[in-house]
Order: structure tokens, then sequence, then C-alpha cells
């Protein structure tokens, strides 16, 4: 690596609290904003980058293993401040090039004196390379994991089940008829917007009670162009289905709670949810399109 581990540390605790001033202003450097991958977490990060035809290449003075770079890899897509101009960037590269040849020729010198030959290259992301975040949500015993895995299957997309995120602690507690408070609830939302964060270039489909507009608004902090599909049904039909279940955590003491919390706003698009499975998720990939 072309500068010490030890300086890009000294860079995180002193010098970028004064560069992030000026960074995304002043031509060649700009602020990349990524997420942690454990903490789930934003941070902004001064860097050098240049534009190169259609693509935007970032000088690795720190090396590939750097913790924006691996943020940003796991990702597959970032925002960056440059020039007082917000832009999406996604496709991210790493290659090496001894010569330098995609940065201006006066900045080759400066790069050669510290002996750095690693880059990271980007395009700007077109309105057609936006893929779909949804969410579909509702009370327990709505079918929201049962339609979110066939909505996945008929989109070509990953799913992710919500309940799995719950840690040892919120699942006794809701196995135990206790509804999650909101200090409870925040570290689980958190953990499911970084989840949407990673997958904003590869799509997803996330099964998710997502009760309120608080709760939606936390879950999608940072992301766009995220669909909420809200699954509703009668009472008898949820205390039923909740009945018939096997193996999870929740029973239906918590129904009264979850239906008397639940916010139905603008934000999202109710389907039926009382209807054969077929038809729930044709109308839910109907909304999706």
């Amino acid at each position: 690596m072309a500068i010490p581990k030890s300086v890009a540390r000294l860079n995180v605790h002193v010098t970028n609290h004064v560069t992030r001033r000026f960074a995304g202003h002043l031509p060649g450097f700009a602020i990349v904003s990524h997420v942690g991958r454990r903490s789930g977490r934003t941070y902004e990060t001064p860097v050098n980058m240049f534009r190169n035809g259609e693509r935007y290449v970032f000088a690795l003075t720190y090396g590939a293993d750097s913790q924006w770079v691996t943020n940003v890899m796991t990702a597959g897509e970032c925002e960056v401040r440059t020039r007082g101009t917000t832009v999406r960037l996604r496709d991210p590269k790493i290659f090496t090039d001894p010569q330098r040849r995609l940065v201006p020729a006066p900045v080759r010198l400066v790069l050669g004196a510290i002996s750095v030959n690693e880059f990271l290259s980007m395009r700007p992301v077109a309105s057609g390379d936006r893929h779909p975040l949804v969410v579909v949500m509702g009370v327990e015993g709505v079918g929201k994991t049962t339609v979110g895995r066939r909505l996945a299957d008929e989109l070509g997309v990953e799913f992710v089940d919500g309940d799995d995120e719950h840690s040892a602690e919120a699942k006794a507690r809701m196995a135990a008829g206790i509804p999650l408070d909101d200090a409870a609830r925040a570290p689980w939302l958190d953990r499911l917007n970084a989840i949407l964060r990673e997958h904003q270039s590869s799509a997803l489909v996330l099964a998710c009670s997502a009760l309120t507009h608080a709760y939606r608004e936390r879950l999608t902090q940072g992301v766009d162009n995220v669909t909420f599909v809200a699954l509703v049904a009668p009472r008898e039909v949820l205390e039923q289905r909740i009945a018939d279940r096997r193996g999870h955590f929740a029973g239906t003491s918590l129904l009264d709670s979850q239906l008397e919390t639940l916010e139905l706003g603008d934000d999202v698009t109710t389907v039926d949810a009382a209807k054969p499975v077929d038809e729930i998720v044709a109308a839910a990939a109907r909304v999706v399109s």
C-alpha cells in the first residue's frame, strides 16, 4: 500500500474532518458516501477522484483494502459529491495501472512519487439501471414471507425475510407475547436499512412488518425508490393463519397491538391478502411493474 495504515487512521480521526469542508467542491477531490457492512452507518470519506470519459476514476492512495473501498465493492454502488454536485455511481472495478494513464498528467507525478498504482473505476447510474426494491409489509399472519418469496421468484431477485434479522432477545420477547417498543425495534430497522442499501444495484424483495410511516422512513433512510406492498386481510383470516402456522416465534397475542399500530398511508399500495396466493402475487407484481 502506498501510504501506511497508521496515516490512514490519523486521517479518519483528524485530517478528514478538515478536508470534508472542501473536497466536494474542488477539482480532483470528492466525498464518497458509503455504508458500513456491519454497522449499517453511513460514512463520508474525502477521496481523490477524476473524470475519464463516462467513468469516474478514484486513486486508491491507501490501497484497495481501505474500508470505504470494501464497502463500495460490497454495495456495488455509492454516492459522491464532486464540484458541488451529487452523483450516484455503480459498477465498481478495481484495476492496477503503473503508468497512471487515466488521471491528469500533473497528478501522475504526485501519485508516482508515493507509488500509487491502484485505482477504482465507476460509472454513473442511468435511469434504466435502477432495480426494484420492494417491501412486502403488514401485520403478522398476513402472508408476508409466503408472498414475498413468491414475488422475488417472479421478479428474479433476492428475497430476505425480516424476521430472520431479529435478535434472539427480540424473538424471545415476542414469543412471550410482548410487543416490541420503538427502542427495541430501532436496531432491527437499521439492520434492514443496511440490507436495502446493499441491494440498490441488484434489487430485493424484503418481508417486513413496517407498520407505521415513521418505521418506513427509518427503514428506507438513504434509499431511493422503495415500493411498499401492504398486504391486508380480515382479522378472522389472520387469526386462522397464525393458528395454522408452525415453528414461528410470534403467536396471536401480538395481533391486537399490530392491528392497532398499523398505518396505511399514501406511501403504500394495499393488496387483498385474503385471496389465493397466486392472485396475491400477481397483484403485487402489478404494483411493482
